[in-house]
Formats: structure tokens, sequence, C-alpha cells
């Protein structure tokens, strides 16, 4: 059958999750349907790097570099055939599926810098291990807490 119908009928991305590709597909199918989120995503710290899956990341770093309103034509001309692939298979989702446009953005883009700010929080525990004096060590402590703080704050906005 048809994959594009069982599409459709997916639930909206957990609430302070910042798991999987469900919700970088999330934010894309909010840029494409509505062109000035890619904008805002910019402002709000998302950009290429966000994206796990590497055919979303190529969809978004197209979209940024030729523009989230270009034709599908010039998009898929610019995407690899895994990538275009999916964002056909994203412009046969009906835009209204997306229940609340502005909700499903802020809550996607939520999730994602909250999946960054943990990956970031890894990597300073790592090097927290490995700090060679105590002032480094409450240094790499203090970035950890405050990146605690921003992912609060996030989860906050994003409910």
């Amino acid at each position: 059958g048809d994959r594009r119908v069982a599409d459709r009928r997916e639930p909206p991305p957990p609430r302070g999750q910042g798991n999987g590709p469900s919700v970088e597909r999330y934010l894309l199918r909010v840029i494409l349907a509505h062109p000035a989120y890619l904008e805002m995503a910019a402002e709000a710290d998302v950009g290429p790097a966000t994206f796990e899956d590497a055919r979303y990341r190529e969809i978004f770093e197209t979209l940024s570099t030729i523009g989230a309103d270009a034709s599908p034509e010039d998009v898929v001309r610019e995407l690899s055939s895994e990538a275009a692939a999916v964002y056909d298979q994203m412009l046969g989702e009906p835009p209204e599926s997306l229940v609340n446009l502005e909700q499903t953005y802020l809550d996607t883009v939520a999730a994602l810098r909250i999946r960054e700010l943990k990956q970031k929080n890894h990597e300073l525990q790592r090097l927290m291990a490995t700090a060679r004096s105590e002032d480094e060590k409450n240094a790499l402590l203090a970035e950890k807490n405050a990146n605690v703080r921003k992912a609060a704050a996030l989860r906050t906005r994003a409910t």
C-alpha cells in the first residue's frame, strides 16, 4: 500500500523528548507548510548539525541555502536520491495533519535543543573526568549546570 497514508496518522511528537528523527521530520514539515519557520529555527540555534538523520540534515541545509519557499523541483535537484525520496514523501503529507503549526514548531525546536544540550552535557561530564585542575572542573560544571537550566526552561516553554 501507499506509505503516505500511514504517515498521515502519525501522532504528534512526544513532548519533552528529543529522541529520534520523527522530531526532525515534524520540524521540516512545519517549515514546508510555512517557510517563515526556517528563519525562526535558525534564530533558535537550530542548524544542519542539529539533525542526526543525514537525509533530514541535507533537506534542512538545502532549504537554508536556496530558500524554504523554493519550488519542489529546485529543491529536489539539489538533493541526493535518499533525501529527495523523503522530501517527496513529506510533500505528500497534508499540512492540515499538523494540527497547530506554531505549537508543533515550538515543541520540535525545544526537543531538538534539549537533545543537543544533553549531548553537550554528556561531553562535559567526560571532560570533567579528565580535568587537570579544580578550576577547570568548576568551569565545566558551571557550563553543565547552565545547560541543565536552559533545557528546563525549554521544557517549560514547550508544554
